[in-house]
């Protein structure tokens, strides 16, 4: 699942994303500090939250995983083992896995340090503040 966190900003261009800044300001001038224009156009880049991955655990991939790992033995008495699970006990399942999960991967510091940017706004840098902006 991705997490957006809304206290932070990125810059977005088509070449890159910007790590997370604490205002679309700071974000703006993070941009231009690495980006220099080489002309006097304005610039347009986009301005967005970014995104996290947490894991989550998914319960039916759980069991259908225990289903086809059955010894032959188990299967041959059993064939309907775990096949009619109550969604209501899956989804309690994905939630008890999800929460053991992330607290292992915590635990351990296996954190995905991708950062992603789902939708952004284009924000309009007019040529005659860049100096205003990087200073």
């Amino acid at each position: 699942m991705f997490v957006e966190d809304n206290t932070q900003y990125c810059w977005v261009t088509p070449n890159g994303i910007g790590g997370p800044e604490d205002s679309v300001e700071q974000a703006v001038k993070s941009y231009l500090e690495l980006h220099r224009p080489d002309n006097d156009d304005d610039t347009v880049i986009g301005i967005g939250h970014p995104s996290f991955y947490i894991p989550d655990i998914d319960g039916d991939s759980v069991i259908e995983s225990v289903i086809d790992l059955l010894p032959d033995e188990v299967y041959d008495t059993d064939e309907d083992y775990l096949y009619n699970v109550e969604r209501e006990h899956v989804d309690e399942l994905s939630k008890e896995l999800t929460n053991v999960f992330r607290a292992w991967c915590n635990r351990h510091g296996y954190h995905h340090r991708g950062m992603f940017v789902e939708n952004s706004e284009p924000y309009h840098i007019k040529r005659d503040e860049y100096k205003e902006i990087t200073q």
